[in-house]
């Protein structure tokens, strides 16, 4: 597939290329590799480029959690290139490379944790191709049809079975969390559509519909009827009935949808509408957009034409006063709907329209009696093509761009319907953006006919770009001699737009070279040739001349072509907007060639001689604006050379300030800041670097430049060898590191690790709690040694504490308790892969045993653990046997006999004999260390530390257990 990359794109490539490299491959520059692909597909739709990156990552070193995230990436980008390709057949091709895509990568990956998101985003690319393949269904008859309805049940089969296993295991759960009960219903609702869809492509859809109508009605009632769910089985439930005929029943589910969402009652309507935040609103539009097109079709279908009119204008009039913009292509969907009813009522529409007060009238004489103002009257035909107007135009190269053509089409062509220039252009443009070239031209023509009876001003508004239409259908059907004779005409007999004059002159040009290219040479061609020459430059000026030099010139570059580039850039005229930036780009040529002083020379005698030059001054906006952007970039370049060069102190004269000098520079200001701050670490400024790191989280929150940095500033903030970092500069390395981590999609082990050991210094429990699940999450299945050890003995456990401290003890004991092996391998299982630390048993036991919180007897409190009878079993051999290894009246063995005569002492609470032995061992205990246990103050004392607080819990647990 080929794709032309616009210049913003080729600048960011650029910087890329020359940003500089200070450190090797790591996880960190992997992920933001990965992103940059994800990226690549999502924000530019340069699919095949991120295909490029991702392929080249493939082929490096990637540990497994990168591998699967890479193939699921994989799937993705196919799914994005699907959903936005135009061409039919393209994108019918890439849906399926992108579903066989997810298939391959669930059934790679049986066990991965990414599985689920595959499977749910594999049903939903399903589904969404099945309703693309439905919309194009409703325009084709006969092979093509029978075809498409067999894709269909293709694409629909296998995920359709998926849900059915996925819905039932769901439901088997006795107590199901809120998130499982989420995916149960969007499991639900995915299912009911697909059997919906199936029935309605099958030539006896009886059994899928009679299933549809099973599934969503169950979902509707099990997750209420005006949820988001209840909502959308409504409206999905209504498809399914109007396909069985039952029309009736059709329109009342769906008026129910949308009075829910926007009540036709005003006095309910606008303080409804008043309570709802923006984003509530947009939901109820959401929904508004899906029912209005089954709504209206089940009205017509019922034979109750009047409804259909009063719906289609109610949702007319919401769109209207609220300002909701139209989604694609539910919005034009519904639109379009609208539009088809009120063609086919005919009759007139009264009323102010941004207001939303339109009403429908039956005859002239009641609307003259309703209103008085001609500018609140029009026709319902006017209406209705304005509609598929704003359709046609918001919607280019698709099915629903197709269907408001003709819908525009049959308006035109209805007997009496008196249509003016304006529309008749809109619908011949239509056919030209459809490549339909003799349609296209047949349409332009009939705008020429319709502008024999305007005046002059309307000749000159539209004869130029329809010519110019005309011109460019005819060299698209490579006509070549036509074209250039109709751009003749437009250029001399219907002069008079700027705009076109140009156009028109440069299109003469490139038909009469076409044909130069296809002939001998003709003294006819050749004077074409010349004529073609000669308007140029009378419709386009020598600005304009300098103009097209530059972009010449531009295209040599983008293509490598620096020399050529060089020279070209050299001849724009000192007259021409560009002729700043032509400068500047000279030495972007020697640049991209390492000719560092030239480029360096040139830079400076545009930034100093040019600009110091006071007969340079000029006041011209369109000179300033490109004034602002060749200075931000020879700044920019002059910066990344003494960068290059490890000339810090020029690089932070240079780029220091750019994100303040160029505030609009948004593409480079962020590489910018990154080379001032490191060079400004380098030089040993330690404040500067911060302080550029604070401008780049203000203003570049999102860029990957600002994660970077936040790790290199980590490195040059953090103490070194044994020192204990100042609790404030702690907390700035937590952030730091919080930052680098958050601006990966996948961040390193290590990295995680210290976010949330930083967290846990700092005793914020709950961000570190937030970090610790993202790295158990990641890093569950890690095939790295030291990373599932890490995982075992220090995450989890990490986990475990951190909800422990915030007083979450059935989750903590959760996480904890596949940790903690018996304290013996049973006899012929073989040892477990990790035995855990004595810190990571202390968790286990509080959380399943409970603690004793206070420094005096009398303000002692118990804390009661959440453990079965099983896990305080266990947490009582575990402590037992850590005593049992410690030498006796240590300080170590008085801390662990205490929680083991209260661990004793809980399972006393369900058992006799351990409550009597919990009695007999701290009888044992009074004896070795005396009455009130003052051996233990005394032997803490020794050591030079406070045992007051332990010989106060052990008088606590004496008399509990008196």
């Amino acid at each position: 597939m080929t794709r032309c990359f616009p210049k913003a794109f080729l600048a960011i490539v650029a910087l890329a290329a020359s940003a500089p490299v200070t450190f090797a491959q790591s996880d960190l520059q992997v992920e933001a590799d990965i992103e940059f692909a994800q990226g690549l597909a999502r924000r530019w739709q340069f699919v095949d480029l991120a295909e490029g990156v991702l392929e080249e990552l493939s082929k490096g070193s990637l540990d497994g959690a990168q591998s699967e995230r890479l193939g699921l990436v994989r799937c993705e980008i196919y799914a994005t290139a699907a959903k936005r390709e135009r061409n039919a057949e393209e994108r019918d091709r890439l849906f399926g490379a992108a579903l066989t895509a997810y298939q391959d990568f669930i059934a790679d990956n049986e066990f991965s944790d990414l599985k689920p998101a595959a499977e749910s985003a594999y049903v939903q690319l399903s589904n969404t191709f099945a309703g693309v393949l439905e919309l194009a269904l409703a325009d084709q008859v006969g092979e093509e049809a029978e075809a498409t309805r067999t894709r269909i049940r293709e694409t629909l089969e296998e995920p359709l079975s998926r849900t059915g296993a996925l819905i039932a295991s769901l439901k088997s759960i006795d107590e199901p969390t809120a998130l499982q009960e989420r995916e149960l219903y969007a499991l639900m609702l995915d299912r009911g559509k697909m059997l919906s869809t199936l029935g309605r492509a099958s030539e006896d859809g009886t059994f899928y519909l009679g299933q549809a109508e099973t599934t969503l009605d169950e979902l509707a009632l099990t997750a209420g009827e005006r949820s988001a769910w209840g909502l959308q089985a409504n409206i999905e439930l209504a498809r399914v009935l109007g396909a069985t005929g039952d029309w009736a029943y059709s329109m009342d589910l769906l008026e129910f949808v949308l009075d829910t969402v926007m009540p036709r009652d005003k006095a309910i309507l606008e303080p409804y509408f008043a309570d709802l935040s923006p984003a509530d609103l947009e939901l109820h539009w959401y929904y508004a957009e899906m029912a209005t097109p089954p709504l209206l079709e089940a009205c017509v279908s019922a034979n109750k034409p009047e409804a259909a009119i009063s719906w289609a204008l109610h949702y007319f009039n919401i769109y209207k006063k609220y300002g909701f913009s139209l989604s694609k292509p539910r919005g034009h969907m519904a639109l379009l709907a609208s539009a088809s009813v009120l063609m086919d009522a005919g009759g007139y529409v009264g009323g102010r329209t941004n207001d939303g007060e339109l009403q429908w009238y039956a005859t002239k004489e009641d609307l003259d009696a309703a209103e008085s103002s001609r500018r609140n009257k029009r026709t319902a035909v006017d209406l209705a093509l304005s509609m598929a107007q704003t359709t046609n135009e918001e919607n280019r190269g698709n099915v629903l761009q197709t269907r408001a053509q003709k819908l525009i089409s049959e308006i035109i062509e209805r007997p009496g319907i008196a249509i003016g220039p304006e529309i008749l252009f809109e619908a011949a443009q239509g056919h030209y953006r459809e490549k339909d070239y003799p349609a296209a031209i047949e349409g332009m023509k009939r705008v020429l006919a319709a502008l024999e009876d305007e005046d002059e001003a309307a000749r000159i508004e539209f004869g130029p770009k329809v010519l110019n239409h005309i011109g460019l259908a005819l060299g698209n059907q490579k006509r070549y001699l036509e074209s250039a004779m109709v751009f003749r005409e437009a250029v001399t007999v219907w002069k008079g737009d700027p705009q076109f004059d140009s156009k028109n002159a440069n299109g003469m040009l490139s038909a009469v070279k076409a044909l130069q290219a296809g002939s001998t040479a003709d003294p006819q061609i050749e004077q074409l040739f010349q004529d073609a020459q000669r308007f140029v430059v009378e419709t386009a000026g020598a600005q304009g001349a300098g103009e097209v030099v530059f972009n010449q010139a531009m295209r040599e570059y983008e293509d490598g072509e620096y020399d050529i580039a060089f020279e070209k850039f050299g001849e724009v005229d000192t007259g021409a907007d560009s002729y700043e930036k032509a400068l500047v780009y000279k030495g972007a040529c020697r640049y991209k060639q390492q000719r560092y002083d030239e480029a360096t020379e040139l830079f400076n005698a545009y930034l100093v001689d040019y600009l110091g030059d006071p007969t340079n001054v000029t006041d011209l906006e369109s000179r300033l604006a490109r004034r602002q952007e060749a200075s931000a970039l020879a700044t920019f370049y002059l910066g990344n050379i003494t960068y290059k060069q490890k000339d810090y102190a020029g690089t932070i004269s240079h780029l220091g300030t750019f994100h303040e000098d160029f505030p609009g520079q948004s593409q480079m200001a962020p590489n910018a800041i990154y080379m001032a701050l490191i060079s400004s670490l380098n030089t040993g400024e330690i404040a500067n670097a911060e302080r550029l790191h604070g401008v780049m989280v203000e203003d570049f929150a999102d860029n990957r430049f600002t994660g970077i940095a936040a790790k290199r500033l980590y490195s040059a903030i953090a103490p070194t060898g044994k020192d204990e970092p100042s609790a404030p500069v702690l907390r700035k390395m937590a952030e730091l590191m919080a930052i680098a981590n958050s601006l990966s999609s996948s961040p390193a082990y290590s990295d995680l690790r210290r976010e949330s050991g930083h967290w846990i210094d700092l005793g914020e429990w709950e961000t570190a709690e937030a970090t610790l699940r993202k790295t158990s999450k990641a890093f569950a299945n890690s095939t790295d040694p030291d990373e599932r050890k890490g995982w075992h003995r220090n995450v989890q456990p990490d986990l475990a504490l951190v909800l422990l401290e915030q007083g979450k003890l059935p989750e903590a004991l959760d996480v904890v308790r596949p940790l903690i092996p018996p304290v013996k391998t049973p006899e012929g299982e073989p040892d477990p892969e990790f035995r855990p630390t004595a810190a990571t048993v202390d968790t286990f036991c509080k959380a399943a045993v409970g603690w004793v919180e206070g420094e005096k007897v009398r303000d002692m409190v118990e804390v009661l653990g959440v453990g079965t009878p099983e896990d305080v079993a266990l947490a009582a051999d575990w402590r037992n046997n850590l005593a049992n290894s410690k030498n006796k009246f240590t300080l170590e063995w008085y801390e662990l006999k205490f929680e083991t005569i209260f661990t004793w002492r809980r399972m006393g609470q369900d058992d006799t004999a351990k409550l009597e032995s919990a009695k007999s061992q701290i009888s044992t205990m009074k004896q070795d260390v005396g009455n009130d246990f003052i051996g233990v103050f005394e032997d803490f004392e020794k050591a030079g530390l406070d045992g007051g607080p332990l010989q106060q819990k052990f008088q606590w647990l004496s008399r509990s257990l008196s």
